[in-house]
């Protein structure tokens, strides 16, 4: 229900439109991912470890394979020296026996025929020039045909060094960009662990104790017959509120029993997450609301207090037993108790603030005008759902207050969301206020923490929405 509230309000502080997410709130989230953020850099560390393997480990194929082209390299140098070297001999050979009267086949076919034996000497140096070229042409001959082999190595060295610097670029890629993403999560790391720490030592909000205990107002027949629903702190808080703007804003004839509507919608009389009004007002533990960071349908509500009032050094957050946001107290804020103090987290406080701020919005009777009540209320959070809410509570206060009055046991209430957003008219769906209209607001619907315990909404006779205002 707190988070309808929330998507319906617009600003219960000022009349706040929906406002796009700041770009520093997506900042501020961090402190809430420090954990997280440390773990992710560590394992954004490992893979650039795993990246920086990766490119040692392709340097080494590299080197392998420039090893095998250098040594295709040789080999093909090896083949044409091999070539030449022979083809060097070839042509020694046939200067020497040209030089030397070396005989050619035709000159011992002319011995054999003419003449009645051979010339050994003739016959011998002819065997060996041919023996000779024979072997030579062979050796040249294997020697070019080497050749070709060793280009086709050299080519295919050739291709797996070009593979594998390839694998060496793509590795040395890989590896910046886990460098780049382990710096950049290292980071955010320790920038989440620096707000996260700020956060931690931001004191938590705490209630002002003077022991200033008013003196007490509210007849002894009102104090029998609701006192048991309502903490005697609270009620005389309320009463007094009502009292109070009588003089302060005439025309308003502030009702008591719908202030006292607003504190049990809101947090249950200051008694939510275990809270406790005490006799000098002071609401211990101090009651905050979920941090306006635009999650869960809120609005985003950047700091204006630097925490004094909500313990968030980053974000607003709705405050006291009447969940009043930092900014909207400080014009709204009064001394109900009169000890010198304006504390949110004191219920007499909060209730004079509250009744301050719905005279300001209702422009008419509150006790004799139903438009003006309605109107009041629906400026303190604007939701149809609300106005009919906290208009039913306080029926029934004024009934139970009533000696003469008979008080149903229960009321029925509408769903959230079910009554609409027009003060004179429940049923009509809730109209987007405008956001060029100067009438503040003063809380923001959200779900109310104390300082020390979270807890969920619970129903009474009423359900509770704790934070909706």
């Amino acid at each position: 229900m707190a988070a309808l509230a929330v998507a319906l309000l617009t600003g219960t502080v000022g009349i706040l439109a929906p406002s796009p997410v700041a770009a520093d709130v997506a900042e501020v989230r961090l402190a809430d991912r420090a954990p997280e953020l440390v773990a992710a850099a560590d394992e954004a560390a490992l893979r650039l470890g795993a990246a920086e393997a990766g490119v040692t480990s392709a340097g080494r194929r590299v080197a392998t394979a420039e090893l095998a082209v250098a040594a295709a390299e040789d080999a093909l140098d090896d083949a044409r020296a091999r070539v030449a070297d022979e083809t060097g001999h070839l042509r020694s050979l046939a200067v020497a026996a040209y030089t030397g009267g070396g005989l050619t086949p035709e000159d011992l076919a002319v011995a054999v025929l003419t003449s009645d034996g051979f010339d050994l000497a003739a016959e011998s140096r002819l065997v060996l020039v041919d023996i000779t070229t024979d072997t030579l042409l062979g050796r040249r001959n294997a020697a070019v045909g080497a050749v070709p082999d060793a280009q086709a190595a050299l080519a295919a060295a050739r291709d797996e060094l070009g593979a594998r610097q390839a694998d060496q670029a793509a590795a040395e890629a890989e590896r910046d960009e886990r460098r780049a993403e382990a710096l950049d999560a290292r980071g955010r790391a320790d920038q989440a662990a620096a707000l996260a720490l700020l956060r931690a030592t931001t004191p938590r909000p705490e209630p002002h104790r003077s022991g200033v205990v008013p003196p007490p107002v509210v007849p002894a027949v009102v104090v029998a017959r609701v006192g048991g629903e309502i903490p005697r702190p609270a009620l005389e808080a309320y009463w007094r509120a009502a009292s109070a703007m009588a003089a302060e804003v005439p025309g308003c004839e502030m009702d008591w029993a719908l202030v006292a509507a607003i504190g049990l919608v809101e947090t249950r009389h200051g008694t939510y997450g275990g809270a406790v009004p005490e006799p000098d007002g002071a609401v211990a533990p101090a009651i905050t609301g979920i941090a306006l960071d635009g999650s869960g349908g809120t609005a985003v509500i950047d700091d204006t207090d630097g925490g004094a009032l909500d313990g968030d050094p980053f974000l607003d957050r709705a405050v006291g037993p009447m969940q009043f946001l930092p900014r909207t107290w400080g014009a709204h804020g009064g001394d109900g108790n009169g000890d010198g103090v304006v504390d949110a987290h004191n219920i007499f406080d909060a209730a004079q603030g509250a009744a301050r701020y719905l005279c300001r919005s209702a422009s008419g009777s509150v006790t004799e005008d139903p438009a003006a009540r309605r109107r009041a209320v629906f400026s303190y959070n604007r939701a149809g759902w609300y106005v009919a809410k906290v208009v039913a509570a306080a029926e029934r206060y004024r009934l139970l207050a009533d000696p003469e009055a008979e008080v149903p046991p229960e009321i029925e209430l509408p769903p959230p969301g079910a009554a609409g957003g027009d003060p004179d008219d429940p049923t009509q769906p809730v109209e987007p206020p405008d956001p060029d209209d100067p009438a503040p607001t003063t809380t923001t619907s959200t779900t109310a923490t104390t300082s020390t315990t979270s807890s969920s909404t619970t129903s009474t006779t009423v359900a509770v929405d704790p934070g909706a205002g």
